[in-house]
């Protein structure tokens, strides 16, 4: 998801990714599969299968781990700020965790033209020093409208393969 905002000079711009489902949601279908499996770990286990409440615990706990592990990615964030003489980039997921600070005029948006059309291009914001890339979460639509956002904010684009014109 991209959102663009203007403040006088700047334009931020904060790209997430796509989110179904809440943290709260999530919990909430946690609690229900696991009640679920650990009632019939439970009832395997009354007609003798008592093997049966182990793996039921050990599926629950996977379950929980990486259902929490999915979402929690979900809230991951970059929010570039484009001023006239820097460009921000401060990238996080429930907090701003690292800063990044580009020089205005030697910054380009760097694409990366993928060999198959089925593949998502990749974005990143470069100038003569440091390279950082954008959005890696976004889907290939999301993708397509945060390089025509930041081409409209200004960026130049150039593409990775030089010799290549851009598409």
């Amino acid at each position: 998801m991209i959102v663009t905002q203007s403040n006088h000079n700047d334009i931020v711009i904060t790209l997430s990714p796509n989110r179904s489902a809440s943290m709260r949601q999530t919990q909430v279908v946690i609690i229900a599969v696991s009640l679920f499996v650990l009632m019939i770990g439970v009832g395997w286990s009354f007609v003798g299968g008592y093997l049966v409440l182990p793996f039921a615990g050990l599926d629950v706990g996977l379950f929980a781990y990486f259902m929490y592990k999915v979402c929690n990615q979900t809230y991951e964030k970059q929010v570039i700020t484009i001023g006239d003489h820097h460009v921000l980039i401060e990238t996080g997921k429930h907090c701003v965790e690292r800063t990044f600070k580009l020089d205005r005029p030697e910054t380009f948006i760097l694409v990366t033209e993928s060999e198959k059309p089925t593949e998502p291009i990749e974005l990143s914001l470069s100038d003569s020093k440091s390279r950082f890339e954008l959005g890696s979460f976004l889907n290939h639509s999301d993708k397509a409208e945060a390089r025509l956002v930041f081409k409209q904010a200004g960026l130049k684009e150039i593409n990775a393969k030089w010799w290549k014109p851009l598409s």
